[in-house]
């Protein structure tokens, strides 16, 4: 048995309705950035761009608060290991 052959037809229709609904987005997307002066294709290039960018920024910024938090945990530590 294949992977295909355990898609129920749900799973199809479900399927097909996601893929229709990505269309109608991509065409409202197209519409949107014609309207604003930009090809298509600029405009996600933009999106990419922006995402990529906010995911990096929110990456470093959670490695920065960890290495705080660390640094701010030891001193809490050392404490408990001397007054025990």
């Amino acid at each position: 048995m294949t992977a295909l052959d355990r898609i129920s037809d749900e799973d199809y229709r479900s399927l097909a309705e996601f893929r229709y609904q990505i269309r109608r987005f991509l065409h409202f997307s197209e519409q949107v950035a014609r309207e604003a002066h930009l090809e298509p294709r600029q405009y996600q290039l933009m999106l990419a761009v922006k995402g990529l960018t906010t995911h990096r920024v929110t990456r470093r910024r959670s490695k920065r608060l960890r290495k705080h938090r660390g640094s701010l945990d030891k001193p809490y530590q050392n404490r408990d290991e001397k007054d025990c």
